[in-house]
């Protein structure tokens, strides 16, 4: 079984809003400067 690092992040879901796949852990900093709209409110 291969090895991972500890903090590698396990499955990308990417942006549901415009669809890129590339974001994943900086979600938060994405939907705010792309879409001007704040995480939480990304989430509901």
């Amino acid at each position: 079984m291969p090895r991972r690092k500890k903090n590698a992040q396990r499955k990308a879901t990417g942006c549901k809003i415009c669809g890129d796949k590339t974001v994943g852990r900086g979600i938060g900093m994405h939907v705010k400067g792309a879409h001007s709209i704040e995480h939480a409110d990304y989430k509901t």
